[in-house]
């Protein structure tokens, strides 16, 4: 009987314990906020398609935040995100979170989307959508346009 009482002891005193650690721990800082001490930045949109079209379940969106600035040279990606559609349809709204110290004012940024369904790319945007500097916004309205030979339009 007596070490079942202390088994019982060691057991409340345990979970006192993680109790009191777990409410010290939400008062520390995010993940993305330690050592970086700066604000995050959202950017925000819709994702819409002109054609009429039923997407597959297992189709996801795939935003991407790029810096267009350089000639002749890759794109660089400043944020991502992707969108697992799970049987929804466009409009998709999205919200990408940046960090402002990563966007420099002199540069150009753009907003880049395509929809995927396993390793076929179905959708994808051929407008140039630029955001958040030299005038841009920051909320922006991406149409998408149907990749030839994905073969899934429907009128």
């Amino acid at each position: 009987m007596a070490y079942a009482r202390k088994e019982w002891k060691t057991f409340v005193g345990a979970a006192l314990l993680l109790v009191m650690a777990s409410g010290c721990a939400s008062n520390l800082p995010a993940p993305a906020d330690v050592g970086q001490g700066q604000a995050s930045a959202n950017l925000t949109g819709m994702v819409t398609c002109r054609v009429r079209t039923v997407l597959p379940v297992d189709a996801y969106v795939q935003v991407e935040l790029v810096d267009i600035s350089r000639q002749n040279a890759p794109m660089r990606t400043i944020a991502m995100q992707e969108i697992a559609l799970q049987g929804r349809q466009v409009p998709i709204p999205f919200s990408i979170a940046y960090g402002p110290a990563a966007i420099d004012p002199t540069h150009t940024y753009a907003v880049q989307v395509r929809i995927v369904a396993g390793q076929r790319m179905l959708f994808v945007n051929t407008s140039t959508y630029k955001v958040l500097t030299n005038g841009a916004r920051s909320n922006v309205e991406v149409v998408v346009e149907p990749i030839p030979g994905s073969g899934r339009v429907s009128n």
